[in-house]
């Protein structure tokens, strides 16, 4: 039992790892900092920070479901390190859409909202970067 216990604690230890790795591989590839990614999916720097080192151990699924909406980043990929890290076009966002994990029926109406906001926090995003580009930053 406790090397099957074992067993497990390491593959989870490694799992977190390898999403903080991921993670960080995102942020870099899209040339931002820890500030201006963690502002782009809703989370506070020193929140993101704790992903990227590992001390924060899982992802909601809605900064999951920013990731995908946001960057088009590959679920499978973010979760398991298996495939591409970008989904090749919107056609894989509609064919795979973002996880929605163990959402019952009366969850619904929360689901929306949760979704309505995300949608207002890319509004607000396309608005950051369009004053970044204007003022040449």
């Amino acid at each position: 039992m406790i090397i099957s216990s074992l067993g497990v604690l390491n593959f989870l230890i490694n799992y977190i790892m390898e999403l903080s790795d991921r993670l960080r591989k995102v942020r870099k590839d899209l040339g931002l900092s820890q500030l201006d990614f963690a502002k782009s999916i809703g989370l506070k720097q020193g929140s993101y920070s704790g992903l990227e080192t590992g001390a924060k151990k899982a992802l909601s699924n809605a900064v999951k479901e920013l990731l995908v909406l946001q960057y088009g980043v590959s679920i499978d990929w973010l979760e398991s390190g298996e495939g591409n890290m970008y989904m090749s076009g919107k056609s894989d966002l509609l064919s795979s859409p973002p996880p929605v994990y163990g959402l019952e029926p009366s969850a619904k109406d929360k689901r929306i909202a949760e979704l309505e906001e995300l949608v207002s926090i890319q509004r607000e995003l396309l608005e950051f970067y369009k004053a970044k580009i204007k003022d040449g930053e």
